[in-house]
């Protein structure tokens, strides 16, 4: 069976459906401008991200090489002071007497003290003078 074709519009049944198509072909246009404005933002925020990155990494780059810098600062103080330390102990063990080396710039031994002999009592402690009891202090009236 064939079919037959559509009944004939009426003229506002034209104009409606020439503005239907009309708002359709405008939403494709309108569509399509937009999905290039999309595409292009996300273009730009993959650009910005990467160049982001970029920056980050070399900050981080720049901080490690000074911390590294800073590492080494300390070690090579360290070392220093640790060889100072050591000419230190030699100077003072060539100091002491009885070695091999300057042997008037050490210090004389300690006079002994006198220990109190075994079984010995030791010396009283001084008494503080007494104060006067309340029948003195009268007497003295």
């Amino acid at each position: 069976m064939a079919k037959s074709p559509p009944p004939a519009k009426t003229p506002s049944e034209q104009e409606r459906a020439a503005l239907t198509a009309e708002r359709r072909e405008q939403q494709a246009r309108e569509g399509e401008v937009a999905m290039a404005e999309y595409i292009a933002a996300q273009k730009a925020e993959r650009e910005k991200t990467a160049r982001l990155r970029e920056l980050r990494l070399a900050k981080e780059e720049a901080e490690r090489k000074a911390a590294d810098k800073a590492k080494t600062k300390i070690a090579d103080k360290q070392a220093a002071v640790a060889a100072l330390q050591a000419a230190a102990a030699a100077k003072a063990a060539a100091a002491k007497p009885g070695k091999a080396g300057a042997k008037g710039l050490a210090k004389p031994p300690a006079k002994p003290v006198a220990k109190p002999a075994k079984g010995a009592r030791p010396a009283p402690k001084p008494r503080k003078a007494a104060r006067p009891t309340k029948a003195a202090k009268k007497k003295r009236r």
